[in-house]
């Protein structure tokens, strides 16, 4: 999660500063991305398929599929122990440093607090 750098409670006003994550999104990094980003990476591999462009965006990340999967569901069980439920727990909310094997979640504006194990059910 990003560091806190600011907190300001005002009359009916809050606000809340955190870290600048300069990261590439998870959702770029896996397979099946959107439509429009596989046309865009076929044409710039002049007709080699998104698959390939996926394992070379990976391995310019220093990261197997399967690693970047599993550092998924580390960050994922830390988040559900301490019983907080994200609430829209997309690959666009999961950011990946380059040559750091550090995964960072972001957008907790739906987040909450929860015991139900439903709710981290449906989380996933």
């Amino acid at each position: 999660m990003p560091g806190i750098r600011m907190v300001d409670v005002a009359e009916d006003v809050f606000v809340l500063g955190l870290e600048w994550v300069n990261r590439k999104s998870v959702q770029v990094l896996l397979p099946g991305v959107s439509e429009v980003m596989e046309a865009q990476d076929s044409d710039a591999t002049d007709g080699v398929g998104p698959d390939c462009c996926e394992d070379a965006v990976l391995a310019e990340f220093s990261v197997e599929q399967d690693d970047l999967l599993s550092m998924i569901g580390v960050e994922i069980a830390k988040m559900h122990i301490t019983d907080i439920i994200h609430g829209d727990l997309t690959t666009s909310n999961m950011m990946l440093c380059r040559g750091e094997k550090d995964l960072v979640l972001i957008d907790f504006g739906l987040a909450y607090y929860s015991l139900l194990v439903e709710d981290k059910v449906v989380d996933l």
